[in-house]
């Protein structure tokens, strides 16, 4: 695993980038989230999503979650009304995952997808520089705790077969929990997960 070290503060553009490069050839790079670390791998490849599934030891037929750059990107893969756009506007960016009905262009098995627009400078980087959805699954072992620092990191993945192929390195995180997951398909907002924020 390679690692970089990043200011959270003032992101290097070039880190940002040679992230995305890999993303964009089917790599898996840890990422600093607005809570924990995460894993991220190009969302519209299937066998870049495996290989995420291969690092965490996850069930296939768990649903994972994404980052996009805006609302108008997650509309492409994601039915919006009026209902579910209002709240989309009035959270993100923010510490959100929004379930919503999947389009026909969805390219992950399910007929769900999990909607993030973290709120960090990092992510919203690797968005916009990507250009795509990537994978916003926490990096950790499945039903293991969130990663928030580097000896996590390595603790779960420097002995498997399967590892990410860098870690952008922002140091230790604040412990916040994982993202409050919000089911909005119907009208009235669901909350599946809690999380350190409350959907307005």
């Amino acid at each position: 695993m390679q690692v970089r070290k990043i200011d959270p503060h003032i992101p290097d553009q070039a880190i940002i980038d040679y992230a995305a490069r890999l993303i964009s050839g089917g790599g898996v790079v840890v990422f600093p989230s607005d809570s924990c670390y995460g894993l991220a791998a190009n969302a519209a490849s299937k066998e870049a999503v495996n290989r995420v599934f291969k690092i965490k030891q996850r069930p296939y037929e768990q649903n994972v979650s994404c980052v996009f750059k805006d609302i108008a990107q997650i509309e492409e893969w994601a039915e919006i009304g009026k209902a579910q756009r209002k709240v989309l506007e009035r959270n993100l960016p923010g510490p959100f995952t929004f379930l919503l009905n999947a389009r026909v262009a969805y390219p992950l098995d399910g007929e769900i997808v999990g909607a993030r627009i973290p709120d960090s400078s990092i992510t919203k980087m690797l968005a916009h520089t990507l250009n795509a959805p990537y994978t916003a699954t926490s990096a950790n072992i499945s039903g293991f705790e969130p990663a928030y620092s580097l000896d996590d990191i390595y603790r779960y993945f420097e002995s498997q077969i399967y590892q990410p192929d860098l870690i952008i390195d922002a140091g230790k995180l604040p412990e916040y929990p994982p993202s409050a997951v919000v089911d909005i398909r119907s009208n009235k907002p669901q909350i599946i997960r809690d999380g350190v924020a409350k959907v307005r």
